[in-house]
C-alpha cells in the first residue's frame, strides 16, 4: 500500500517544493494535488515552473480532486466536461493514475431516480473523459447528514448505494473511494467492504471518530486521527485491504479542527506516525 500525503485535508499550506521536501522527509511515496490550484500557478508563472518541483522529485502524484456537478443545460454541461478535460490535462502531465469525486447526497432540483440517472450518466463521460489520459476515477460518498440539510431531495450517502451506482458504469476505470469515515457514518460496516474486489477500489482514506458520536448529527470536525477516537477499526479495513492484496493510494484525511495549534511540520510528522503505525499492526512497516 502506498502511503500518500494531501496536504490540503490536513488544512496545510506552502509552496510546492516544501510540501514535497516535507512528504520526502517524512517517508511519504506520493501526494494527492490541488489541481485547480496548479492550474492558477500555471495561468501566472507558466506550467513548467508549476510543475518542476513535482517532477524532480521522486514521489508520485497519486490523484487529485474533480467536481461532479449539476448542468440544468447542455450548454452547462459542455463546459463543465471542457474544464474537467483541462484538469485532466494537467493531472496527466504530472503523471496522475487517478481522479476522484464526491456525490453530492442530496439535491433541489432531481428526486432520487432522475438524480440516479443523471450521475449514472456524467460518471460515464467523466470516466471516458479520465480513460482518454490513462487514469482512473474514484467515487465516494458523503455521509454526514449536514451534507443533506434543507435539501428537497434525498440521494446516495451510503456505501451499498455508492456500490450499487458505480456497478451500473461500464467503464472499466472508474471505482470506489474507501473512505473508512464516511463509510462508518453511512452505515456501512465491515461486511460491506469485505464485498469489494482488490480492482474495485482506487484510493483509501482512513480517519476515526469519537466512539460517542453521534452519527445522526456528526459533522466532518469529528474526522479525527486513526486510533484516536476508538469509532472505526481501520486495523481491520488495513487487513482485508491486505488479505486482497491492495497496493494502491492510501490517505490519512482528519479534519484541520483535529490538529489546530501544530505547525506544518508537526502536522506531517505525526501523520507518518499514525501511517507506519497503523502499517505496522497489519505487518506492513
Amino acid at each position: 500500500m502506498q502511503k500518500i500525503l494531501n496536504p490540503s485535508v490536513l488544512g496545510i499550506s506552502g509552496r510546492q517544493s516544501e510540501l514535497i521536501e516535507l512528504g520526502m522527509t517524512y517517508g511519504f511515496r506520493g501526494l494527492d494535488i490541488d489541481v485547480q490550484e496548479l492550474q492558477r500557478r500555471a495561468q501566472s508563472s507558466g506550467f513548467e515552473q508549476a510543475r518542476q518541483f513535482l517532477q524532480s522529485a521522486k514521489l508520485i502524484v497519486s490523484s487529485f480532486l474533480v467536481p461532479c456537478e449539476y448542468a440544468a443545460n447542455e450548454a452547462a454541461q459542455k463546459t463543465q466536461l471542457e474544464q474537467l478535460e483541462k484538469m485532466l490535462e494537467v493531472g496527466a502531465a504530472l503523471n496522475a493514475k487517478a481522479c476522484f469525486t464526491h456525490i453530492e447526497p442530496a439535491s433541489n432540483e432531481l428526486p432520487f431516480h432522475e438524480n440516479f440517472e443523471f450521475h449514472r450518466t456524467k460518471l460515464t463521460q467523466m470516466a471516458e473523459l479520465a480513460a482518454k489520459y490513462k487514469m482512473t476515477l474514484g467515487v465516494g460518498c458523503l455521509a454526514a447528514a449536514s451534507h443533506r440539510a434543507d435539501r428537497a431531495y434525498q440521494f446516495i450517502y451510503q456505501p451499498d448505494q455508492l456500490l450499487m451506482l458505480v456497478k451500473m458504469i461500464s467503464a472499466s476505470n472508474i471505482g470506489v473511494i474507501l473512505d473508512t469515515w464516511n463509510w462508518h457514518v453511512g452505515s456501512g460496516n465491515l461486511d460491506i467492504v469485505r464485498q469489494l474486489r482488490v480492482q474495485d477500489i482506487v484510493g483509501v482514506r482512513l480517519a476515526d471518530i469519537p466512539a460517542t458520536a453521534d452519527l445522526a448529527s456528526v459533522t466532518e470536525d469529528q474526522r479525527v486521527i486513526p486510533g484516536e477516537g476508538g469509532g472505526i477499526d481501520n486495523v481491520a479495513v488495513l487487513n482485508y485491504l491486505a488479505d486482497i492484496k491492495y497496493e494502491g493510494p492510501v490517505t490519512i484525511e482528519v479534519s484541520p479542527t483535529a490538529l489546530r495549534g501544530s505547525s506544518r511540520e508537526a502536522t506531517v510528522q505525526r501523520i507518518s506516525k499514525v501511517f507506519d503505525a497503523q502499517f505496522q499492526e497489519i505487518g506492513r512497516a
